[in-house]
């Protein structure tokens, strides 16, 4: 702070720094004197946040307002979407897909009226689920961090720390376990969004667990994907070696995570586009299988018109809407290139069905 102070930084750096520091730090420290000097030192290089559309600060009488409003007129629909392009996956899973740092959301409509919701949101430190109490974890060597307490066995504490990772530490080197107040969710993070957008977010969020399009459905389908992002020169890339390079960590693309809708839905116009040099338009996904038994598997598809697949970088064939392959144990990559000309369907969607196999999903952020 005080070298940005003494120092300014660029006005689009600065900007994208002090909205990290609204929607990162818990709610619990953005009154710290540090990080007030933080904002202030990046306000002056030009980091002013935009003026807030929809209040957050809002008296139990406008509360029972704004959801009698949601109960009456949201769409569910269209607060999913919103959903799915806001932070909230960072945090929070749906299904099992999704951040595991804040609770798993789908059930959230049949425990949470719309009211409670609505709080949740714009005062998170008000009410915080049993289980996700954050946690300062001090060592005898002056370290510490911060987390979730997942269990407290005699020799050693198992915690979640604020990536969603499961850490062991003996408890021989820990000096001191205690409660932080506050919550690990900001406060804030609907100030961006239109009246109308937070309706829709919350009416979406309501309709949660309940019976209808927004109860995570018992079949298997896979709800965490990665999507590949471009290469420097894709079409050079697949011209080459075709679309099986992707297999392959010599493409020079990376995957970042991207999750199924409450249906398992994964929608296509979500996903960036390959083009490769002779004119064609291709979107690349993969998706994780544990195998605890090896044996056969059924990937059961909603259409495979334009649909190549492979298992590590085995090809494998396609066949009435579905691909059976067998697999060794372990955790298998399965990728799949999609040709958008020939694959009809808006959304992918791929139910898993064991034949000899026993199977499970790679779930988790």
């Amino acid at each position: 702070a005080e070298e940005i102070l003494a120092r300014k930084i660029p006005e689009n750096r600065a900007l994208v720094a002090r909205q990290l520091v609204q929607t990162q730090l818990p709610s619990n420290r953005q009154n710290d004197e540090d990080v007030k000097l933080l904002k202030k030192a990046l306000e002056d290089s030009g980091g002013q946040l935009p003026p807030e559309r929809m209040p957050q600060q809002l008296t139990d009488l406008e509360i029972i307002a704004v959801a009698r409003e949601i109960k009456r007129s949201s769409d569910p629909e269209a607060g999913e979407l919103i959903y799915r392009r806001s932070s909230c996956t960072t945090c929070h899973a749906l299904g099992g897909a999704g951040g595991l740092i804040g609770p798993d959301l789908s059930s959230l409509g049949t425990s949470s009226p719309v009211e409670t919701i609505v709080r949740s949101i714009l005062y998170p430190t008000a009410s915080i689920k049993e289980g996700y109490e954050l946690q300062r974890f001090a060592k005898k060597d002056g370290s510490e961090t911060m987390g979730y307490l997942v269990s407290n066995g005699n020799t050693e504490v198992v915690m979640r720390d604020v990536t969603g990772l499961e850490v062991s530490i003996p408890k021989s080197q820990i000096q001191a376990i205690e409660k932080i107040p506050g919550s690990l969710m900001p406060a804030g993070l609907t100030a961006s969004l239109e009246k109308e957008e937070f309706d829709n977010l919350v009416g979406f969020l309501s309709k949660l667990g309940q019976s209808g399009d927004f109860r995570v459905p018992n079949e298997r389908y896979v709800r965490r994907w990665e999507t590949i992002s471009a290469p420097t020169d894709p079409a050079k890339v697949v011209s080459i070696e075709g679309l099986g390079i992707f297999t392959k960590a010599s493409a020079g693309a990376s995957f970042v995570p991207i999750y199924s809708k409450v249906s398992g839905d994964l929608p296509l116009d979500e996903l960036p586009v390959i083009k490769t040099g002779n004119g064609k338009k291709y979107n690349v996904v993969r998706f994780e299988v544990e195998v605890l038994t090896p044996g056969k598997l059924k990937l059961v598809l909603n259409g495979t018109a334009g649909v190549t697949a492979w298992a590590g970088q085995k090809k494998l064939p396609v066949t009435d809407n579905a691909i059976t392959v067998d697999l060794p144990k372990g955790v298998q990559p399965i990728l799949l290139a999609i040709d958008q000309e020939l694959f009809s369907k808006s959304a992918v969607r791929v139910q898993l069905q064991d034949d000899s196999a026993q199977t499970r999903l790679r779930m988790g952020r």
